[in-house]
């Protein structure tokens, strides 16, 4: 009985000890903030960045910048990582002042001659991430 016990044990330390984390600069009490990447578009100088959170998937823009620190890392389709995220569009207010919600804008432009279509899927809206620089995420 007791070899049965300690291979048991022997079994279930091996099994904790194998799981892998696919949580990318995981801070415990910010929950609310890690977002899984589920498709990255190249629109050079930018990338469009769809992440999703719960059931909502967040269209982000990110610049390519080449100016990177040696602490920044590539993010990955599929894998989870903390974005502090700001919303570009719509705004819901300028100078603290409550403006006008959409009326039908379908387009928003990036620069560089660029626009990106606004979606149902993103809620209607895009999102900018401070924490990331092209395709890297820097802490």
């Amino acid at each position: 009985m007791i070899r049965y016990l300690i291979v048991l044990f022997i079994i279930s330390l091996f099994v904790g000890c194998s799981t892998t984390k696919d949580v990318d600069f995981i801070d415990a009490v910010n929950v609310d903030s890690i977002y899984k990447i589920r498709r990255v578009i190249n629109v050079k100088p930018y990338y469009i960045i769809h992440a999703q959170r719960n059931d909502s998937t967040f269209k982000i823009i990110s610049e390519i910048d080449n100016n990177l620190s040696s602490r920044c890392r590539k993010i990955k389709v599929g894998n989870k990582y903390i974005l502090n995220l700001v919303k570009l569009f719509p705004l819901d207010s300028v100078f603290g002042k409550p403006i006008a919600p959409n009326l039908g804008i379908v387009d928003f432009e990036l620069g560089h001659g660029r626009v990106v279509r606004i979606d149902k899927e993103t809620h209607y809206k895009i999102y900018k991430a401070t924490n990331l620089n092209g395709l890297y995420i820097c802490p």
